[in-house]
């Protein structure tokens, strides 16, 4: 047991080291990425020609910090906490009325309305009122007088999607925290599923998909097995890419990885990831929020520093 135990830390201790190499590295690529795509996706005149994918390497507009499922969840706990007179007061104090419909059929639609409002705007402004509206409402939520297992559901709903978008509500301090200070798991998500698909894998996103859906729902062992079986097809989908065919297992994937542009330490951090997502997934019981998390946010930023090299290439 003691020696499993460090064999654990070991390889938690490696990933660790390696992800922030990985993070300084991403940060230098993303700034050849954008020399690249001035020079490739721009017009002889000096505009920008019309294509998905130079839009993605080079944006820097503002983002919505929520995804869909975490939308929903935030509809049904504010239209189940608050009555329509008290709707109208939130969105202004959450400086969010301007967003609000004239004409509405119940409160769910009337927040319908108001977020899509928010997300076509993708502002800054629109991005701080809809963190404000999270913060209010999981303040409203949540009962300071019971203990966990008889929080309603609209707060565990919430709690679980709001973590898979990479976000944290801290009761103490009244203050919604990304997980991961400076990185917007939401986009993470969201542009490694766009990646996938103009790749047309989509085996990996289907995958990818179903990890991110069982994390929303709490199910920590479903989203680490798929989590798992994403990499099974990731991994040699990627080598295909580099050698023209299908890697025969992991191993001789992340070779081929290795071999053009694995370095300083990330073949080894790669096959310690496999390793991690190999162990105690699958089994009921095993598995907590807080290692689901850990898993689904470095297998995320891992596979998409991955095809950023692979389209860097």
């Amino acid at each position: 047991m003691l020696f499993s135990l460090l064999a654990d830390c070991g390889v938690v201790l490696g990933i660790l080291t390696a992800v922030l190499a990985i993070v300084r590295g991403t940060l230098a690529l993303e700034r050849e990425l954008e020399e690249r795509r001035e020079r490739s996706c721009n017009r002889p005149d000096g505009t920008e020609a019309p294509h998905r994918r130079c839009d993605r390497l080079g944006s820097k507009s503002a983002a919505f910090p929520f995804r869909s499922q975490t939308v929903g969840a935030l509809v049904e706990a504010v239209a189940s906490a608050y009555s329509h007179a008290e709707i109208g007061t939130l969105l202004l104090k959450a400086d969010a009325d301007s967003w609000e419909p004239e004409r509405y059929d119940n409160k769910e639609h009337r927040l319908q309305i108001v977020y899509k409002a928010m997300r076509t705007a993708s502002t800054p402004e629109a991005d701080r009122a809809a963190r404000e509206l999270v913060r209010m409402t999981m303040k409203k939520i949540h009962p300071p007088s019971i203990g966990r297992a008889h929080w309603p559901s609209e707060w565990n709903a919430l709690n679980r999607a709001l973590a898979a978008d990479g976000w944290e509500y801290d009761i103490e301090s009244d203050r919604l925290m990304p997980i991961v200070p400076g990185v917007a798991i939401s986009d993470e998500l969201n542009g490694l599923e766009a990646e996938l698909d103009d790749l047309g894998w989509s085996t990996s996103k289907l995958h990818f998909r179903q990890a991110a859906t069982g994390f929303a729902a709490g199910d920590w062992e479903s989203a680490n097995s798929q989590l798992r079986s994403f990499l099974e097809d990731f991994l040699p989908s990627v080598a295909r890419q580099i050698t023209g065919k299908r890697a025969s297992d992991q191993a001789a994937a992340i070779q081929a990885l290795d071999r053009k542009f694995l370095f300083n330490g990330k073949r080894e951090f790669l096959k310690g990831l496999w390793a991690l997502c190999n162990e105690r997934g699958p089994h009921p019981g095993a598995s907590t929020q807080a290692e689901a998390t850990f898993r689904l946010t470095t297998v995320t930023v891992t596979a998409r520093f991955i095809l950023s090299r692979l389209a860097s290439d």
